[in-house]
């Protein structure tokens, strides 16, 4: 699947920014960071094609890239349409709103953001996605449930939450059905 439609893009940068940005208070400026270059490519890409102003920087002391976006109306769209809060999102975010035709977009950015591929056994590959907030991990897992997926979740203990999804045939499907633009998965595709 490819994100073809503003809304498909704008979704995917919402799960993104639920996962690996940030809603600054004080300003309408959206930061987005990732340790991989080449998918702050796809990233700025994305913002291009909603018309949205950006900068992109190293920031040494974290290590990472990133990219600020510079937008009123997105800013507000966030906090109003998706419930992403500004400020420290880990403890705040509720489950976001998110309408069900729009969701496998959202989830793709967060997946992006947050998830990754793990080989269980050394012959066995799952989907594991882990954060700290309880209800968006419930809405990642009902979401997932909801469309078929065999999925689990637990809590680590260590204050965050895991979904899983497993089963060949889930994990397969998952990686056809979402699209998933961060580097991490192509090797994926090799496993199955």
């Amino acid at each position: 699947m490819t994100l073809q439609t503003t809304m498909d893009k704008e979704n995917y940068i919402a799960g993104l920014i639920a996962g690996d940005g940030h809603l600054e208070s004080q300003r309408p400026r959206i930061v987005i960071a990732s340790s991989n270059q080449c998918y702050v490519a796809y990233i700025t890409k994305l913002l291009n094609d909603l018309n949205l102003r950006f900068s992109v920087f190293y920031d040494a002391s974290a290590t990472v890239w990133k990219v600020a976006c510079y937008s009123k109306d997105f800013h507000t769209k966030l906090i109003e349409c998706y419930d992403i809060p500004s400020g420290n999102k880990s403890c705040t975010m509720r489950a976001p709103r998110v309408q069900s035709t729009q969701i496998m977009n959202f989830l793709s950015g967060l997946y992006d953001a947050e998830g990754w591929p793990e080989i269980d056994r050394k012959k066995y590959l799952r989907i594991r996605i882990k954060m700290k907030n309880r209800d968006v991990s419930a809405f990642i897992f009902r979401s997932l449930q909801e469309r078929g997926f065999r999925t689990t979740m637990h809590d680590k203990g260590d204050g965050s939450f895991v979904v899983n999804v497993g089963k060949r045939e889930s994990v397969k499907r998952f990686l056809d059905e979402f699209t998933l633009l961060h580097p991490k998965w192509i090797s994926v595709h090799d496993f199955l």
